[in-house]
């Protein structure tokens, strides 16, 4: 058994009340701890930033930024260059004003990226737009006049400042808003979920006493994950300036073209933390040969967080079992469940945590999480979450009653606690919907985010099993899409994992059962044993026919910036005929 660390007596900064002074504490730690590694293409260090230098490059900028914009300014900023957000996104926090990361566009694929960064733009009320110079062209084509933000460059910025040594941030409370993080839109248009400062101090503590425990000192984080998301954004950035932990970090255009320079990196700067949503984990196996994984060690890897997506049994132990030769521990992997909402993990694995529970699926849909011998016959896999993080009140709730449901029992997963964000952003009171939830019977004050998320808590783990949005219901039975999606996965090799989108859709006035699938076949004849095999294996695994069946090219499923599928909106492409769609049922559907 691995002995616990003694923790530095200067590891954690705990006396901030902000997140600037998070910065100005740790650059002023006599520690020396919790620098920023940047990493070029190859995985090879490129720049080196410590606690001290990113303050004083945060100071100038918000000295700039200062002197033209009054506190509370929305800023969008959109910076793919990982050095450069850090030092972007703190200087609107040490200058007072709201900073709004946003996926940057492909500047060759504006009109994909147009749409929601101007409805981000829209919803926030943004006077600025904070980019790179190589970016700067490009959003002032989607901005090209007055009403939107105005583009700016950081160099730009910091030249509006008389004087930065004499500059002195504003006064913030802890309870002000300290950055809008944009949802991921996977059931919804993207919203802008108000992030406080108190909601960030009050997580770090929480989640640093339970991932601690498994990384020795000094941790390393190494971190591929965009900076705009919050999981790039908490682990890169505040974890690692909280904890004194040194932070690793990579473009995710790298890992994409080729995860195994993150595991490399891993290897090479001896990580001990790194965390991924869960197609992450397959594209690691997928991309690399049993040569490439032998000469890898992976034996500092003590907490493996998946997340940010369902996460799924065949991915563990593939990954599980296709590392092992590296040194991968078989306990390291951490599946997660959290939401931005939340500031971002409510609960998490341990190396205790049993990595799958095998469900009765009929008694699943009836609301009850009944665990049945591996292999039985009409069980589904689930994989337990872990325990709520320290601080968090999570309860599963009955979603139309607002009752306490029992133990072993599905319901929509409840949560109150400092972290809860303060609502989103420019909605009315009752547009809130999630926020400020009260029991039906409740004895105390407690108010409660409701998560719109389907669980059952066994054993003290939380068990995810859908959503409440996404629940396909026939003829007065309740279908989790998720099992529908995964029978027609698993009906053909020419289906692509994860790519599958099951829903139902409005047809002559009748609600009927639309399964989206992305395939590699092309020819017409290998289209059609597709559709015969996804139709057969439906109606044999989950007793259903599919009604309206479409076979799609590759990225034609909607999905939201970290994989989530997006089924709304595939259905509403595939009605608006904009999948593409290669062939189908009926056969009228085929292109």
């Amino acid at each position: 058994m691995r002995a616990l660390r003694a923790q530095s007596p200067l590891s954690r900064i705990t006396t901030a009340r902000t997140l600037g002074d998070l910065l100005v504490a740790r650059a002023a730690s006599l520690a020396e701890q919790g620098d920023f590694l940047f990493l070029d293409e190859t995985g090879r260090q490129s720049a080196r930033m410590t606690p001290g230098q990113l303050l004083e490059e945060s100071r100038q900028l918000a000295a700039g930024m200062a002197a033209r914009y009054p506190p509370g300014t929305r800023v969008i900023l959109v910076e793919p260059d990982e050095r450069a957000f850090l030092v972007s996104f703190m200087g609107c926090l040490l200058a007072g004003l709201l900073p709004a990361p946003a996926a940057p566009p492909i500047p060759t694929r504006l009109d994909r990226a147009m749409p929601r960064l101007r409805a981000i733009a829209a919803n926030a009320g943004a006077e600025a737009l904070l980019t790179s110079g190589a970016l700067a062209d490009a959003a002032r084509a989607i901005f090209p006049g007055p009403g939107g933000p105005r583009v700016t460059t950081p160099e730009e910025a910091v030249t509006w400042a008389a004087s930065p040594q004499g500059w002195e941030p504003p006064q913030i409370d802890p309870g002000d808003p300290a950055y809008l993080q944009y949802t991921s839109g996977s059931t919804a248009a993207p919203r802008g979920v108000i992030v406080t400062h108190r909601n960030v101090l009050a997580y770090l503590p929480a989640m640093l006493d339970v991932s601690e425990r498994d990384m020795d000192w000094p941790a390393v984080l190494v971190n591929w994950i965009p900076l705009f998301h919050d999981m790039g954004l908490i682990t890169a950035l505040f974890t690692a300036l909280y904890g004194g932990h040194q932070s690793v970090i990579m473009s995710p255009l790298t890992f994409l073209y080729r995860p195994l320079t993150w595991l490399e990196a891993i290897d090479r700067y001896r990580g001990t933390g790194a965390a991924a949503p869960n197609f992450a984990y397959d594209l690691c196996v997928a991309r690399t040969s049993p040569e490439e994984r032998a000469d890898l060690d992976l034996r500092s890897w003590r907490a493996a967080w998946n997340g940010a997506e369902p996460i799924r049994a065949d991915t563990i132990r593939a990954f599980t079992e296709a590392f092992a030769v590296a040194g991968f521990p078989a306990d390291a992997m951490r599946p997660c469940y959290g939401l931005a909402e939340a500031v971002l993990t409510v609960s998490t694995g341990d190396a205790h945590t049993p990595p799958i529970h095998h469900v009765d699926l009929d008694r699943l849909r009836q609301g009850d999480y009944r665990r049945v011998a591996p292999a039985t016959p009409g069980s589904r896999e689930v994989v337990p979450c872990g325990r709520p993080i320290p601080g968090q009140r999570v309860e599963i709730v009955n979603p139309d009653t607002h009752l306490l449901v029992r133990e072993g029992a599905v319901g929509e997963i409840w949560i109150a606690s400092p972290m809860i964000a303060a609502g989103y952003w420019n909605e009315t009171e009752t547009e809130q919907g999630s926020f400020g939830a009260r029991l039906a019977d409740a004895q105390d004050s407690d108010e409660f985010l409701r998560t719109g998320d389907l669980a059952a808590m066994v054993d003290g783990q939380l068990c995810i099993v859908g959503r409440v949005k996404d629940m396909i219901i026939v003829r007065g039975e309740n279908y989790f899409p998720v099992d529908i999606e995964r029978a027609a996965e698993h009906a053909h090799p020419q289906v692509r994992a994860g790519c599958v989108v099951a829903a139902t859709i409005g047809i002559l006035g009748e609600e009927e059962l639309l399964v989206v699938a992305e395939v590699n076949a092309t020819e017409p004849a290998a289209l059609q044993d597709v559709v015969r095999a996804i139709r057969r294996e439906v109606a044999s695994e989950c007793g259903l026919v599919v009604q309206r069946l479409a076979l799609v090219p590759p990225r034609a499923v909607q999905k939201t910036s970290s994989g989530k599928l997006r089924r709304g909106a595939t259905r509403d492409a595939y009605a608006a005929s904009e999948l593409g769609v290669l062939a189908g049922w009926p056969a009228a559907e085929e292109a």
